[in-house]
């Protein structure tokens, strides 16, 4: 209730760029952001992507390889993007499964899409997916625990460190692990 509150139209707003399928998020992110800063009356301070991978129009394959390096050129075009307005950018990605379960540190490495994602931005936050033991877990029970992490990939004069958080699923939202 607290972030609602936070949160209006003087300091956050969302631009959904999906209207105009002939165009792709590589030719239209630069006017997104000056659409975004005429809507909120001055400079941003970040900007988030839910996620490139659907954003990048007509450039589908099912070829791996061609994948990975199209979401590298979408992030790329992102970190350019921030550079020039000057604001953090947050772009969320998902992690390999099979990679990530059980581990706090979530990072590029874990990443399925595109394990080289995070080379040009500040920082990479990754959030955990720790699963409770398969004994505990009853029929209508999570399979995650509440308490899980959030793993900054960079932390000043460090490698990493990790954040402990509590995850309501029932809400789907975030608490501060006390």
């Amino acid at each position: 209730d607290k972030l609602r509150s936070e949160l209006h139209s003087g300091n956050f707003t969302i631009v959904d760029w999906t209207d105009d399928r002939a165009t792709n998020i590589f030719t239209v992110m630069d006017d997104l952001v000056d659409q975004a800063q005429q809507a909120m009356g001055g400079a941003l301070s970040y900007m988030m992507l839910d996620w490139l991978g659907s954003a990048l129009g007509s450039a589908h394959s099912s070829d791996p390889a061609m994948i990975r390096l199209i979401l590298k050129q979408g992030a790329n075009a992102a970190v350019e993007v921030a550079k020039k307005h000057n604001l953090a950018t947050v772009v969320f990605a998902q992690a390999n499964p099979m990679l990530a379960y059980n581990r706090v540190r979530i990072d590029s490495t874990t990443i399925s899409e595109c394990k080289t994602l995070g080379e040009n931005y500040t920082n990479i936050l990754g959030i955990t997916g720790m699963m409770a033991n398969e004994d505990e877990v009853g029929d209508n029970e999570p399979i995650y625990t509440e308490d899980q992490w959030l793993y900054l990939s960079k932390a000043r004069k460090s490698a990493g460190t990790k954040v402990p958080w509590r995850r309501e699923f029932g809400f789907q939202r975030f608490a501060m692990k006390r």
